[in-house]
């Protein structure tokens, strides 16, 4: 049964997702095109004003806003799919079929991390195609994209040199830590659109906005704790590494990420119960 209702879920939100995801791109053309003519001055000028110029200029702003807000609005679809399904009229007809509403749930959840991760892709070719249409020098010469990709392979290059073997134990733990915050976020938001609704009679999309808005301050007081513990690791690995040697240092930095990673996956998993039991016990459609 999940695998029909994530078919079903998935058949809602495809053609506007697809038409928005083609936008983006088509719009990072355009980006591309406005930033190399405005990196490459006209022959002969070192700069050229006027109001193509300033015409250019709008473009390439009013296009790099609607690549930057392409998560948000591509979140948004997979948001209103839940509360559409669940929590207006359509809702009765949702509830009424013979599928447990933790399958419904679990379902959303699935569809919404499929479609972010889809929306991050979209967005990497985005950015992609905009620097790569861009040149690397105001003269003309070199590729923005080229440079990028090799910054970032000596960036790479330089993290493996600094921390040997180490590397890849570090960098699974990181993308661990990434996952766990996408997931706990996801979910973060499910539960506030639930809460919302089930407290608020009238006005239920701004009661969720409040949940949510409450909810990630909290959690922000909690991302200053983690980063405070982070900064601990930095200076108990400087001071290990000292004392008792390189390995050592490595050995607690990764048990610290692991140990985030893991805080991260029990707050998921804690938010995600409460949402649940609010939607099988408490959901009020009227």
């Amino acid at each position: 049964m999940l695998r029909k209702a994530l078919k079903h879920d998935m058949n809602a939100i495809w053609r506007p997702w697809v038409i928005f995801s083609a936008t983006v791109l088509l719009l990072s053309v355009i980006a591309g095109l406005c930033l190399g003519d405005l990196m490459t001055p006209d022959q002969g000028e070192i700069y050229h004003y006027g109001p193509m110029t300033t015409l250019i200029v709008l473009v390439y702003i009013i296009t790099v806003l609607a690549i930057g807000a392409y998560l948000a609005v591509s979140f948004y679809f997979v948001i209103y799919r839940y509360y559409q399904n669940f929590f207006t009229d359509e809702g009765y007809l949702t509830f009424t079929l013979p599928v447990k509403r933790s399958t419904l749930f679990n379902s959303k959840i699935l569809n919404a991390l499929i479609w972010n991760t889809a929306s991050t892709l979209v967005l990497i070719a985005s950015i992609s195609i905009t620097l790569g249409l861009a040149p690397e020098y105001s003269d003309g010469t070199g590729n923005m994209l080229v440079a990028v990709i090799e910054g970032a392979l000596e960036e790479i290059s330089f993290f493996f040199d600094m921390t040997g073997g180490w590397a890849v134990a570090f960098i699974t733990a990181f993308i661990l830590i990434v996952l766990a915050m996408i997931a706990f976020y996801t979910l973060l938001l499910y539960c506030a659109v639930t809460v919302g609704v089930i407290i608020a009679k009238k006005a239920k999309v701004l009661m969720a906005i409040l949940v949510f808005y409450i909810a990630s301050t909290v959690m922000s007081f909690f991302g200053f704790i983690l980063t405070a513990v982070g900064d601990l690791a930095t200076r108990a690995f400087t001071i290990l590494d000292g004392r008792y040697g390189y390995e050592v240092g490595n050995i607690i930095t990764l048990f610290v990420m692991l140990g985030i990673a893991m805080a991260i996956v029990i707050l998921s998993v804690t938010v995600y119960s409460f949402t649940l039991s609010r939607i099988e016990k408490n959901l009020n459609l009227n």
